[in-house]
């Protein structure tokens, strides 16, 4: 497959008044935004290593599917990823801090990571979002972008051409182990995230792609909770919140029923 040329930064046609928009710094919601229309929507299923040569395994499924697009990169690039899906704060910045940071210095308002290339075995990403109601693209290193797009709870979406090429089909038995036979690298591998954590991950990034903030509220409102009630003040805190509650009160199993019946064609397990 050929890459599509890339540029640091491409500034593009004006796509609506920027105003009418809340900055996603200060918001950190999603609900307004154009979707790529030849990707699919994915996001991090789980955190590998492999017990052959130590690369580490980003593994990106399908929402709405059952394809897996395996990510290797070097351990360093997914320190940040795991500090971001176990939730813990850190004693200094993580690069997706930095990365923020200096979204915020740009005026640069993120709307969705994308991987979109693949070349010589390599994905290529890019950052997409909006500058003073004008689109920009930035190329950004896939774990970078799956970072940032975790910090602010932003949609993670893969082309789909890179999907037909790249992606595998697995299965999982009854202790959520992988089960592979067509990747060896892939089996020889191991979860770096507990299983609690893996699934609370898993579950958050599920939610916020599943239910836009509106229908967020109201599935709150339906289970009895004010929203407004849980503390935090973006969307993916809400979220956290959200599940810790279910979890005290030893409910997931029900609150995990309820999404399927909400949402049948998200894929929740």
């Amino acid at each position: 497959m050929t890459a599509r040329p890339k540029e640091d930064l491409r500034i593009t046609k004006p796509i609506f008044d920027a105003a009418a928009r809340p900055s996603v710094h200060q918001h950190h919601e999603w609900d307004f935004l154009k979707r790529p229309e030849t990707a699919v929507q994915v996001y991090v299923n789980a955190l590998r290593m492999s017990v052959i040569n130590n690369l580490h395994l980003i593994l990106l499924k399908e929402i709405t599917g059952n394809k897996y697009l395996p990510v290797w990169v070097d351990p360093q690039k997914t320190i940040d990823i795991l500090k971001q899906l176990e939730d813990t704060p850190t004693g200094h910045p993580l690069p997706s801090d930095v990365m923020v940071n200096l979204l915020i210095a740009g005026d640069l308002d993120l709307e969705y990571v994308i991987i979109d290339a693949l070349e010589n075995e390599l994905f290529q990403a890019s950052l997409v979002g909006y500058r003073r109601s004008m689109d920009f693209e930035i190329a950004a290193h896939p774990s970078d972008a799956i970072s940032l797009a975790l910090q602010l709870g932003a949609p993670i979406y893969v082309d789909n051409i890179v999907m037909d090429a790249a992606s595998v089909l697995l299965e999982k038995n009854s202790d959520d182990q992988l089960i592979v036979t067509a990747d060896e690298k892939i089996e020889n591998s191991q979860e770096l995230l507990s299983p609690k954590t893996s699934q609370q991950a898993r579950l958050r990034q599920l939610i916020a792609a599943a239910f836009n903030l509106d229908e967020l509220r109201a599935l709150c409102f339906d289970l009895g909770i004010d929203y407004d009630d849980l503390p935090g003040e973006s969307k993916l805190r809400k979220i956290i919140e959200l599940i810790s509650y279910f979890m005290r009160q030893n409910t997931l199993v029900q609150f995990l029923q309820y999404l399927a019946l909400a949402r049948p064609n998200v894929i929740w397990t």
